[in-house]
């Protein structure tokens, strides 16, 4: 795989990992899949979810410069599959007021880290992965394959959660946990960490085949040449 398809595939897994956490059953349908998860005032709830979404994206502004976008993105696709098995879990116990909480708490949690781990750096990462000369072919491409994502989960999830079709209700964040376990571990082997890099040394590493996960700590020439300048 060339060095351009590389970062395209890169660019592509940093944005559909939004629609891959869950992001269609939760957002799109929240007060409907609040309900199948057996909440008594599903409204309120989904209020909550929504305060909880702005306010985690005003402090990702602080994050994705504060820890890098690879640890965010890493970090927000894990704790988001393990709340996904979390709460799909707890469909299947008893209905009480403790399982009810149980579930709004970790729909909350999920939401944190959604936001808080990948919600926007995933379009920081694939303007920033991509090379100058393709950086619009490569970023469209990535949104167009992240739309596309979502237009069949919006087509489909409906159909999952709804008590007249499937009928599997906060059980379908099964299926969603396995692709994002999946989305996670493909970013873990594709997804470069862009924090403090120019676009001169990213085309240095990707030219000279570094493994993504490895550009954390290569020394470009750029940063060779400046450590020289100040001895």
């Amino acid at each position: 795989m060339g060095p351009h398809l590389k970062r395209s595939f890169a660019s592509v897994f940093a944005l559909v990992m939004q629609n891959w956490s869950g992001s269609p059953i939760i957002f799109n349908y929240t007060t409907y899949f609040l309900q199948q998860a057996g909440l008594p005032k599903p409204f309120q709830a989904s209020v909550i979810v929504y305060c909880i979404l702005i306010g985690s994206l005003m402090v990702s502004f602080y994050g994705i410069e504060r820890f890098g976008r690879r640890t965010l993105i890493l970090s927000g696709g894990a704790a988001c599959t393990l709340f996904n098995v979390a709460i799909a879990g707890l469909g299947f116990a008893k209905k009480s007021d403790a399982t009810d909480n149980a579930t709004l708490a970790f729909i909350c949690l999920w939401v944190f880290m959604y936001a808080f781990g990948f919600a926007g750096t995933g379009w920081t990462c694939a303007a920033e992965i991509a090379t100058p000369r393709l950086r619009a072919k490569t970023t469209a491409f990535a949104a167009s394959t992240n739309a596309i994502s979502g237009a069949i989960f919006n087509s489909t999830v409906p159909l999952m959660i709804a008590a007249t079709s499937r009928n599997w209700g906060v059980k379908t964040l099964f299926m969603f946990a396995i692709l994002g376990g999946i989305g996670t571990v493909i970013n873990f082997f594709l997804l470069p960490e862009t924090k403090g890099r120019t676009f001169g040394e990213m085309d240095e590493m990707y030219d000279l085949r570094i493994a993504p996960r490895k550009m954390k700590a290569y020394v470009t020439t750029l940063e060779e040449s400046g450590q020289k300048q100040h001895k």
